[in-house]
Formats: structure tokens, C-alpha cells, sequence
């Protein structure tokens, strides 16, 4: 069952990963509702992955230099979550280039600190899984 959360929640991932790549990367201006669904549904992924690796060091499988590291990359993570919705906010409010282009730089950003924490976070439980 863990194991397959974690496979589920690295292609969930990876699919988000790519819709920012894509939405950040167009010159047409990108839909604002897409990008904070997006933003929505990646926090789920990063929550289901972390509650798989607590309830992995509450069974003793995760050492606690691995739990302290996701923990570290969970607070990157979310300031950079933080930084990507309040642009993103600022940009609904007033949509210039100016502000567009600082919520594009605030999810490539974000895109970068969920890739790192998914990365690490997927490694540590299959690593605990013994795979």
C-alpha cells in the first residue's frame, strides 16, 4: 500500500511539474484558476508523501537524519509555496508584465522546491521499503 502511494504521489509529481513547466513557459498569459489548482493539488502530493514518511519514522524505518532533512526541504518547500501564491495573488489582482513575470519566476520557484522535497521524500521511503 505504501509503496504504491509513493509511486502515485511521484507521477502525481511529475505531472504537476510539467503543467508549471508548460503554464510558465508560454508567452500567452496563463490562467490563474489552473495555476492555484495546481498549486492545490501538488500541496495534497507534498502532504501525502510526508504523512507516508512520518508514519514510516513513527514505525522506527526512518532515522532521524533523514526525517530532519525532509523536514528542512518541507520548510523550503513551503516558503517557496508561499512566495508562488502570493504572486500568483498580486497577478489576479493587477495582471501587468511586471507582476506576471514575478509569478513566473515565483512557480519555476515553487516547481524547483516541490521537484527537490518529492525527489528526496520518494528516495527516503523507498530506501526505508528496502527497494
Amino acid at each position: 500500500m505504501m509503496k504504491r502511494r509513493a509511486v502515485v504521489n511521484l507521477c502525481t509529481t511529475l505531472l504537476i511539474f510539467f503543467f508549471l513547466i508548460l503554464t510558465i513557459s508560454s508567452c500567452a498569459t496563463f490562467s490563474s484558476k489552473d495555476v492555484y489548482r495546481t498549486l492545490s493539488v501538488s500541496t495534497e502530493s507534498y502532504d501525502a508523501a510526508m504523512k507516508s514518511l512520518g508514519d514510516l519514522y513513527k514505525k522506527d524505518m526512518v532515522d532521524e537524519e533523514t526525517k530532519d532533512k525532509a523536514v528542512e526541504l518541507g520548510r523550503y518547500y513551503q516558503a517557496a509555496l508561499k512566495s508562488a501564491v502570493e504572486a500568483m495573488n498580486a497577478y489576479s489582482q493587477v495582471e501587468t508584465d511586471t507582476n506576471r513575470d514575478k509569478a513566473t519566476a515565483a512557480l519555476i520557484e515553487y516547481s524547483k522546491a516541490l521537484g527537490k522535497v518529492m525527489e528526496y521524500i520518494t528516495a527516503a521511503i523507498q530506501k526505508a521499503q528496502g527497494k
